[in-house]
């Protein structure tokens, strides 16, 4: 009640929204965020609001697509606030369970009902219940006993195995079930009760009965419902950590697990190798017996490590290094050792023959029919304003290019939405409105663009240029002067000081004529409509398989046309989004589903790292003749023929 308490009104009201949530009165909490947001608009405290909101939309009603909507606006609220971080995590999260969904809708048996995360359900319907940040979290479970690929086999791309369906389910799972992620009980209970129906003799089995039980016992409050998952644990599989875990839940007496039994044994090997670490000959059959003794166990994939490293440093057979790492990858593929083995693999026969097939890629030359690409522009990892700005000014400059003065308007001003403070955004905008014809509006946006940049030489011609135009002698030779006395390298300005020497009289207020500045045509000497991406790309994407168009529709195309398309390319080189940018009606859908079936060279940054990046692709199809009306009999093609290149090949449009 106190205004000298007034500015810790937002986070003292955030904190009783939260005190109402945890009681269960989600409605109150809701009108507490609310109010933060009405009272105190673009601070900490409104952004921190929103980020509760979409958590109580997530947790407490079970609306998965209004809490990303809630957490999407956080970032535009006050932006580097930490509301603006924690937001970021969340909707990662909420994303990678998007993917997982989708992921799981493919390789699932179509007959079979299939669990996704439930967007849009409402909290009467049970499946949501609420987090409340009131009730200490305990450990996690721990970690998953090794082995188990599950059933449903796994693909292999460039070395590297597909997840199964059974660990994009477990996945999911952890993601709802874990306290610090997205902390939605409910769910996580029906994504593990899946697996379980799924896959009931999966060895997995063990950790998803503890963490059934855990989230019964420890995060609905519901130890009667925990305990017969947390008993079958005890009576089938009671040797594992997982079973020592839920002793411990249930207040039993504690035994030792087959994971501590075959830890013993392994330190014994360990204290021994220390001792004679060049004798391999007793270390190899020692740590077989022990992964033979206790396979179901993470210090099993250990010594199988140990066991094929020796193989492969000491005794310098490599073969039988190879088999046993790759026995390894495909036995313990969920376990420390197991990932690294695949990591390991992954490196040696893709890593390496990549960067050489990348290498002569890129020395090629010409492009082949169907590899035109063109960068368009950096994926924002983040909810960065200035990242997603960037991301517009990318296509707006395309659109730009490509004549689409519309679309362009609409991406730069979507890019100033952003980011107010862009000086090139603000003086395409105005070149594109000046083509547009609206003089005045493009005027103001240059000398806007000039108050953020003066150094943007390029402004001061068109301003010059939209005077002269609009027979403004005095305004037109101010900017003369302007573009005189900073862009001096230019050619023509030394022939216009050849002619007109009182023009570099810094000193003197010189106005031509009107005919004499009609008569002058200047051009800035470089004005490119490109975006730069030298700062965030170090290797750009390459087309690395080209996938042609499986059929070609009853339409007239000419000799020859292509569809643009705009891809968006991720990490492995996989093309993660396809929309149509231009191209005729009737080839779309085949464009489109060629250009899913692309495959790339990932864009790199400075560290090596693969960046979503998004590309502009020119499909070609060849020409096709419709069937005529006279020789109804005749069939039409019905297979693309092999594309030929388009004779409109742009320069520089390949990175």
């Amino acid at each position: 009640q106190e205004s000298r308490f007034r500015a810790f009104e937002g986070q003292t009201r955030i904190l009783i929204g939260q005190l109402y949530q945890a009681a269960g009165d989600r409605e109150r909490a809701l009108a507490e965020y609310n109010q933060v947001r009405d009272d105190f608009p673009q601070t900490a405290a409104s952004a921190m609001a929103l980020y509760r909101t979409g958590l109580l939309y997530l947790q407490g009603f079970g609306q998965l697509d209004r809490a990303r909507e809630y957490l999407q606006e956080v970032g535009q609220e006050k932006p580097g606030s930490e509301a603006v971080q924690l937001a970021q995590e969340m909707l990662r999260h909420l994303t990678r369970i998007k993917q997982l969904d989708e992921r799981i809708a493919k390789v699932a048996v179509p007959t079979d009902p299939v669990v996704v995360s439930p967007d849009s359900t409402s909290a009467a319907e049970g499946v949501i219940l609420e987090s409340t940040d009131s009730v200490a979290a305990p450990p996690p479970p721990p970690p998953p006993p090794a082995g188990g690929e599950g059933n449903t086999g796994s693909g292999a791309r460039e070395g590297r195995r597909e997840p199964t369906l059974e660990e994009d389910l477990l996945e999911a799972a952890e993601l709802f079930r874990d306290p610090a992620r997205l902390a939605v009980p409910d769910s996580a209970l029906r994504y593990y009760e899946e697996v379980l129906r799924r896959f009931p003799a999966s060895e997995q089995v063990p950790r998803v009965l503890y963490s059934i039980g855990w989230v019964h016992g420890q995060r609905r409050g519901d130890p009667e419902q925990a305990e017969p998952y947390l008993q079958r644990l005890l009576t089938e599989f009671p040797g594992t950590e997982h079973a020592r875990a839920a002793r411990e839940l249930l207040g039993l007496e504690s035994i030792e697990t087959a994971e501590a039994a075959a830890a013993r044994a392994f330190r014994i090997i360990e204290e021994r190798r220390l001792l004679d670490p060049a004798n391999a000959a007793w270390l190899v059959p020692a740590l077989d017996t022990l992964v033979a003794a206790y396979p179901r166990t993470n210090t099993a994939a250990k010594a199988a490590f140990l066991a094929a490293t020796t193989f492969e440093d000491q005794l310098g057979d490599t073969l039988e290094a190879e088999v046993r790492f790759q026995r390894l990858a495909r036995t313990w593929p969920t376990t420390v050792h197991g990932r690294l083995a695949e990591e390991r693999d992954r490196a040696r026969s893709a890593g390496l023959l990549a960067k050489l097939q990348r290498s002569l890629k890129g020395v090629g030359g010409q492009t082949a029919p169907g590899e035109r690409i063109r960068l368009i522009a950096v994926e924002p990892d983040s909810l960065d304003s200035t990242l997603l700005a960037r991301k517009e000014l990318g296509f707006a400059l395309r659109a730009h290019q490509r004549g689409d003065l519309k679309l362009a308007r609409e991406f730069y001003e979507r890019s100033l939405e952003q980011r107010q403070g862009q000086p090139e955004a603000l003086y395409r905008l105005g070149q594109v409105v000046q083509e547009q014809g609206f003089r005045e509006d493009a005027q103001e946006y240059y000398r806007r663009a000039l108050a953020l940049g003066p150094g943007l030489v390029t402004a001061y011609y068109r301003l010059f240029s939209t005077f002269v135009a609009e027979g403004k002698a005095d305004s037109a030779s101010h900017y003369l002067r302007q573009i005189v006395n900073r862009d001096s390298r230019n050619p023509q300005i030394a022939r216009l000081l050849e002619e007109h020497p009182e023009l570099g009289d810094q000193g003197k207020e010189v106005e031509l004529d009107l005919e004499v500045l009609e008569s002058l045509e200047l051009e800035p000497s470089d004005d490119p409509l490109v975006l730069s991406f030298a700062d965030a790309i170090a290797e750009p994407p390459l087309v690395r398989e080209v996938a042609h168009p499986r059929s070609l529709p009853e339409v007239v195309v000419g000799d020859s046309t292509e569809v643009l398309l705009d891809l968006l390319v991720g990490p492995g080189g996989h093309v993660e989004q396809a929309q149509v940018y231009r191209g005729e009606e009737a080839l779309r859908e085949s464009a489109l589903e060629a250009g899913r079936r692309y495959a790339f060279y990932p864009a790199l940054d400075r560290s090596d790292r693969e960046v979503r990046v998004w590309v502009e692709l020119a499909v070609p199809f060849a020409g096709s003749r419709p069937r005529s009306d006279s020789s109804p009999s005749e069939a039409p093609p019905t297979e693309a023929a092999p594309p030929v290149r388009s004779p409109e090949i742009e320069s520089g449009s390949t990175p």
